[in-house]
């Protein structure tokens, strides 16, 4: 569900306990603690930097405690009876506040969404330019961090060179969270690792050229990885880029390099001469290296030598190829690299 509280409310009751309002950013920094290292070191927190009676300080961490709105205006009520005549004025803000959160609940219920709403005043959250409405989500059990949290902020963009107050909502949410309630509700995907390319330099000396490599491929729209530290084996980088989901591999060595070519291999099935004649057509392959000895020229090949300057055509012709595999699979277009 979803907990809500506001700023308002305990900014318009800090100057009642004798707090001053600038205090306010270290009070909810302390408070935003509760739940993480409990109310005993809370109150410890807060003796050290509050300078008043001890007794208007466990009356902070009662409003704290509070999970309702009757429960709160309770507290607010006890606080009223020890103020003189003239601190009473001093509830107005506190009553509007708190008028303010009962108007935003109403809103939700009428919205339908009541049931996962819950008022929770423990819920302040440590960053000071919050000025509003704080909320944060929990999964319902209760058993893991805050999936989301965030708020309303006034004056923030008038850090950033607004000339006048933009109020704003927004909010920030824990990837990892997610992914552990999905988990935990056997709702999480399961998606295979996929990508166009893994460009493997032929040692360090070629990591740079490499790089280039990746480069011109993603601007031809595939996705790629670059093996970063060279493989002392073939096999090895097979192996990454079979564990990395990826249905091609650029090699990028001196020799093909120095005649501005690259080696071009498919790692999930061979390449069909109808493929090899579309490369030839856009004159993306002045060789062909694959593995046919002689006597088999109808074997096809899995690897084709490209030219960089026709490497954007080159790939455009392999993408459309691999797409139609991933729609009309057959056995040797699934098969893993050995």
């Amino acid at each position: 569900g979803i907990k809500v509280n506001s700023r308002k409310i305990l900014g318009s009751l800090l100057p009642i306990l004798g707090i001053p309002p600038e205090q306010l950013a270290g009070v909810c920094i302390v408070l935003d603690k509760l739940s993480k290292i409990g109310e005993e070191k809370v109150l410890e927190e807060l003796k050290q930097m509050l300078e008043i009676d001890p007794v208007l300080i466990d009356r902070l961490v009662s409003v704290a405690r509070c999970t309702s709105v009757s429960e709160l205006e309770a507290v607010v009520d006890d606080v009223a009876r020890g103020l003189s005549e003239s601190e009473a004025p001093m509830l107005a803000l506190v009553a509007e506040a708190i008028a303010e959160m009962n108007e935003l609940l109403s809103m939700l219920s009428e919205c339908g969404v009541a049931d996962y709403v819950l008022f929770d005043a423990s819920i302040v959250r440590g960053l000071a330019y919050y000025s509003g409405t704080v909320f944060e989500c929990y999964d319902r059990l209760g058993e893991l961090r805050a999936i989301c949290g965030g708020g309303r902020y006034d004056k923030l963009m008038t850090l950033y060179g607004s000339k006048t107050e933009v109020p704003c909502v927004g909010f920030g949410f824990g990837d990892c969270v997610i992914s552990e309630l999905l988990s935990q509700r056997e709702l999480l995907p399961d998606i295979p690792p996929r990508l166009d390319f893994v460009v493997a330099p032929y040692g360090a000396a070629m990591l740079g050229s490499a790089m280039s490599v990746a480069l011109k491929l993603r601007q031809a729209g595939a996705s790629v990885d670059t093996m970063l530290e060279p493989r002392r084996r073939v096999a090895q980088a097979f192996d990454y880029a079979d564990r990395a989901g990826a249905d091609f591999m650029a090699f990028v060595a001196p020799d093909e390099w120095a005649a501005d070519t690259i080696c071009i291999k498919s790692l999930r099935a061979p390449i069909p001469q109808s493929v090899m004649a579309g490369l030839r057509r856009v004159e993306a392959i002045p060789t062909v290296g694959d593995d046919r000895t002689q006597g088999e020229e109808e074997v096809e090949p899995k690897q084709a030598v490209v030219a960089l300057s026709m490497l954007q055509p080159a790939v455009h012709e392999l993408l459309s190829w691999a797409a139609s595999l991933r729609q009309d699979p057959s056995p040797a277009s699934s098969q893993s690299l050995s």
